[in-house]
């Protein structure tokens, strides 16, 4: 890798990035052809309580079954919405530090290099967020320009703790679109709290996982973010992809890396569109290794 003191840097992780980080806490969350399972064990009277026909489908294909249920059922999209927002809120980095995400982020803190650093993801979860929180940063979800001495980090397809601001409680909606007001990112313990204690209605700012990741929480807000994100690549050296299985139809993540001069810096499996990718990038792309943690050396070095 050639890097230089200036370097700018934009990093997009997946689950991968967290599946492949290291410890986590109290486990690294599940990848998709396992996440069904996962939500029905620990949520049976939502996700266990789906007739055959919709879970057979969903542990087959995750996003095909959700697209059904949105398409078919959908009022039953946000009890289901919000129990995954609960599941999501539960992982953490490691007590010790030693995962791959608060080795990174310990590095960006020590090097000062908020400036020429920024995130995004399309996790639901937090586990960055949290890593970035203990080693003393500040976090922007969004915002232009970018605040000072804060990491930026753009939620592509929102996240468990961006929680709508109101107070709407124990009620049903069966709408595709059913809040645009103001929302706020929440700590973790508050997402459980706001949904499982006081009732919270309205579902976070998160996408269904399906096809074309529809929300029904304030869209414009991921609108926005998106935009951010493909503005900030344009201005890179460097975009370093971190456990996302290349999908090119989603044009709002991948667009932005086609289209730029930065060096690509790819960590993960070879699945999905990776060979479009590679095709469409050439010589920008550096595959540095299939995990985050067999990784995590390179990447901090590159940036220094």
């Amino acid at each position: 890798m050639v890097a230089h003191a200036c370097m700018r840097c934009a990093f997009l992780t997946g689950a991968g990035a967290s599946h492949g980080a290291g410890e986590l806490v109290p486990k690294p969350p599940p990848l998709g052809h396992d996440l069904f399972d996962e939500l029905a064990s620990r949520f049976p009277r939502s996700w266990g309580a789906l007739p055959s026909q919709y879970a057979n489908l969903l542990c087959r294909d995750f996003e095909l079954g959700m697209q059904q249920i949105w398409e078919r059922r959908l009022e039953w999209v946000q009890e289901l919405m919000i129990d995954m927002a609960c599941y999501f809120s539960e992982f953490n980095p490691s007590g010790d530090k030693s995962d791959c995400y608060s080795q990174l982020v310990a590095a960006i803190a020590k090097g000062k290099w908020l400036e020429r650093v920024a995130f995004a993801t399309v996790n639901y979860e937090c586990v960055l967020d949290v890593a970035a929180s203990r080693a003393g940063l500040k976090i922007a979800y969004a915002a232009t320009p970018p605040p000072k001495d804060n990491l930026m980090i753009w939620k592509l397809h929102g996240a468990c703790n961006l929680l709508p601001s109101a107070q709407v409680y124990n009620m049903r909606f069966d709408g595709k679109h059913i809040f645009n007001g103001p929302i706020e990112a929440a700590d973790l313990p508050m997402v459980r709290k706001r949904y499982q204690i006081e009732g919270l209605a309205v579902p976070p700012v998160m996408c269904i996982y399906m096809p074309g990741k529809p929300t029904q929480t304030v869209p414009r807000l991921l609108r926005q973010i998106r935009q951010q994100w493909a503005e900030r690549v344009k201005k890179v050296d460097v975009v370093a992809i971190i456990g996302v299985r290349p999908n090119l139809i989603e044009g709002y993540v991948w667009k932005p890396i086609l289209d730029c001069q930065a060096q690509v810096w790819y960590v993960g499996g070879k699945e999905g569109d990776y060979r479009q990718l590679q095709d469409s990038v050439g010589d920008r792309l550096k595959y540095l290794a299939p995990g985050f943690n067999q990784a995590i050396d390179q990447i901090i070095a590159g940036l220094r």
